[in-house]
């Protein structure tokens, strides 16, 4: 009879084969430069694909261009996904600000929220949720056509 387990049947499915041809462990566990590298491009295709999702870019014509920001040309914006540890203490601080305008948020105000990080001597960077998106910027073109600012001001 032959082995029924999962381990088994992946070994045998074609591309399936998820250990390590160096260290024989499986390469969601190993720890070299290789499957390092091979979790890393997941994660990031990943946090690509959702943000692309989200952010409702328009399809490319050739799926292998999805998984590259770069090579989203049927966009009016560029973009450039970070994801896993260089984007957490990003996360971290837009957490904290968050609660922090949350806390002292006065009831009933519907407003958005932007996270602004304006480092000494740089421009200031503004930070949104993806799903907050088309809230930010209706509130940005309701703000800029009321206050009628001037071109060119920073």
């Amino acid at each position: 009879m032959s082995d029924l387990s999962k381990e088994a049947q992946v070994s045998r499915s074609p591309g399936g084969n998820r250990r390590c041809a160096s260290t024989g462990t499986l390469k969601r566990d190993c720890r070299c430069d290789s499957c390092r590298a091979w979790r890393n491009q997941r994660t990031g295709a990943k946090g690509q694909r959702k943000t692309r999702q989200v952010v409702g870019v328009n399809p490319e014509r050739f799926s292998g261009r999805v998984a590259n920001e770069e090579t989203w040309h049927a966009s009016n914006l560029r973009f450039e996904v970070k994801s896993g540890k260089q984007a957490e203490p990003i996360n971290t601080r837009y957490v904290e600000a968050r609660n922090q305008s949350d806390a002292s948020r006065a009831i009933g105000d519907m407003r958005p929220f932007v996270f602004v990080a304006a480092p000494d001597g740089t421009t200031p960077l503004l930070v949104v949720r993806a799903d907050e998106m088309g809230d930010v910027v209706a509130a940005f073109i309701e703000e800029w056509s009321t206050a009628g600012v001037r071109e060119g001001e920073q």
